[in-house]
C-alpha cells in the first residue's frame, strides 16, 4: 500500500496538538490518476468525486474506520484516494502507481470502506467524526454485519452469525445418520451420539459392560498378569444382552450347563466352524468339541449344526466313533466322507496238490516242506509238512497297525 500522510496532514496534527483539539477526517475524495504519492501534495491530481463520510468509528486507539457512499451518474476507475480534514486539508493520499483502487459505473451506488492505522506513529490529535452507531467489537457495543452462508466456515472475524444461519448450518440427526458430507457444525450431544453409534457397531474394541452384544460381535479383554489381549465372540444366537462379562466362566462353555440355549461367549477363532482339528495335550482347549461317539444338542452347538447338517439327527448332533480309528482321504465314490470301515484284512489263499507220494505241489500261502524219507511196504517215499505263510501272499508285519502318535480329534464349534 502506498498511503502517505502529507506535509499538510502532519502540520495539521501538530497544530491540533498545540491547540489541544482534535481535527477530524470528514471527506473522502477519489481521482483518476495513478502515481507514487509525494508528501508535498495538497490535492488529488485528477479528482472526480468527493463525498462526506456516511459512517465513522474508532475500533481501537489509533485505528480509524470510515465509510463513504458514492452515487449518481458519475463513473470512475479510481486510482487515487484522498483523506480530507473538515477544513479541506488533504491529510493523506493513497495511490498505487496505476492500480485501480475503487471502481464505479454510472447510475450505481457503492459504499467504500477505509481504514487508517495511526497507532505507533507520531501523528496525534487526528480522528474521525463518529457518525452513526459504531461497529461492534469484543470491547465496544455497536452494530455488526451479518455473515453469509459461504463465510460460516471461514476465518472471518468481522461479521456475526444469526441463530437461523447457525441452525441452517448445524447438522441434524438425520445428517449424521445418513453420513452427510455437508460441511456443517455439530453439537456435543450429536458428537457423542455419533461416536456411540460407531462404537455400537465396531468390532475388536475393549469389552464394554454397557454395550448390548449380539451374535457374531467381537471384543477383547486384557489379561491383568501378562497384559495379553484376549478376544471373544458373542456366541448366543437367541439373546442380545449387556453386562455378560466374557471373563466369567459361567457365561462360556467352560461352566455352561443349560442345554436349552447356547452360552454367551466363546474364544474368537478364525478356523472354519465344523472343520476337524488335531490337538496334542491333556485336554481340548475351549472352542473345540471332542469328535468321538457322542450326541450333543443342536441348540447349544448351533453353529456346528449349521456347518455340518449331515450329522444332525433330530434335536442332536450325532458324532460317530473315532477313537482308535485311522482317517482315510475321501474320494467321493469308493471313500465317502463320514463313512466308517470296520476291521478286515485282504483274503489270503493257497493250494496244495498231491498226485502221489512223490509227486505234489503247493502255491499261494501254502508251502510244502520236505522233512525226510520214509519206507512204506518196502517202498521209499519223500515226507512233507504242509505249512501256511501269509507273507507269501500279502505284506505282513509284527502288528496289525502301524506305529502311531495319538492326539485329540476335535471339531471347531
Amino acid at each position: 500500500m502506498s498511503l502517505l500522510i502529507t506535509d499538510a496532514g502532519i502540520a495539521a496534527s501538530i497544530e491540533a496538538e498545540a491547540l489541544g483539539v482534535n481535527y477530524k477526517i470528514t471527506h473522502i475524495g477519489i481521482g483518476l490518476d495513478g502515481y507514487v504519492p509525494t508528501a508535498d501534495q495538497t490535492q488529488l491530481k485528477n479528482e472526480v468525486a468527493r463525498e462526506a463520510l456516511s459512517r465513522g468509528s474508532v475500533p481501537a486507539l489509533g485505528q480509524l474506520h470510515f465509510e463513504a457512499v458514492f452515487a449518481g451518474n458519475t463513473s470512475f476507475d479510481g486510482k487515487e484516494i484522498g483523506y480530507f480534514l473538515e477544513d479541506g486539508t488533504l491529510f493523506a493520499v493513497d495511490s498505487r502507481d496505476g492500480e485501480i483502487i475503487s471502481l464505479k459505473r454510472s447510475n450505481t451506488i457503492i459504499t467504500e470502506s477505509f481504514e487508517l492505522n495511526l497507532a505507533g506513529s507520531s501523528i496525534k490529535n487526528i480522528t474521525v467524526e463518529l457518525m452513526g452507531a459504531p461497529y461492534a467489537t469484543e470491547e465496544l457495543a455497536g452494530i455488526a454485519k451479518i455473515t453469509t452462508i459461504d463465510k460460516m466456515n471461514s476465518d472471518d472475524d468481522e461479521t456475526i452469525v444469526t441463530p437461523k444461519k447457525l441452525k441452517d448450518n448445524t447438522a441434524t440427526d438425520d445428517d449424521i445418520d445418513t453420513e452427510s458430507n455437508e460441511p456443517k457444525f455439530i453439537q456435543l450431544p450429536q458428537l457423542w451420539r455419533g461416536i456411540n453409534t460407531i462404537n455400537s457397531t465396531m468390532q475388536f474394541l475393549a469389552y464394554d459392560e454397557e454395550r448390548e452384544y449380539s451374535v457374531g460381535e467381537i471384543c477383547f479383554t486384557k489379561d491383568g498378569t501378562t497384559g495379553e489381549l484376549l478376544y471373544w465372540q458373542w456366541y448366543s444366537n437367541v439373546e442380545s444382552l449387556k453386562g455378560k462379562d466374557p471373563l466369567d466362566l459361567n457365561n462360556r462353555f467352560v461352566n455352561w450347563s443349560n442345554m436349552n440355549k447356547p452360552p454367551y461367549w466363546i474364544p474368537f477363532n478364525t478356523s472354519k466352524v465344523g472343520s476337524t482339528v488335531w490337538f496334542g495335550g491333556d485336554k481340548l482347549p475351549e472352542g473345540l468339541l471332542y469328535e468321538n461317539n457322542q450326541n450333543v444338542s443342536k441348540i447349544v452347538y448351533w453353529r456346528l449344526a449349521l456347518a455340518r447338517p449331515e450329522i444332525v439327527v433330530g434335536e442332536y448332533i450325532q458324532i460317530k466313533p473315532a477313537a482308535g480309528r485311522y482317517v482315510r482321504a475321501a474320494d467321493g465314490s469308493d471313500y465317502i466322507s463320514g463313512d466308517t470301515h470296520e476291521d478286515g484284512i485282504r483274503n489270503i489263499t493257497g493250494t496244495w496238490k498231491a498226485y502221489s507220494s512223490n509227486n505234489s505241489s503247493s502255491s499261494g500261502a501254502v508251502i510244502q516242506v520236505p522233512v525226510g524219507t520214509a519206507v512204506t511196504g518196502g517202498n521209499a517215499a519223500s515226507q512233507y509238512n504242509l505249512e501256511f505263510d501269509a507273507s507269501r501272499s500279502v505284506p505282513t508285519s509284527k502288528q496289525n497297525q502301524p506305529v502311531t502318535f495319538i492326539e485329540w480329534k476335535a471339531l471347531v464349534i
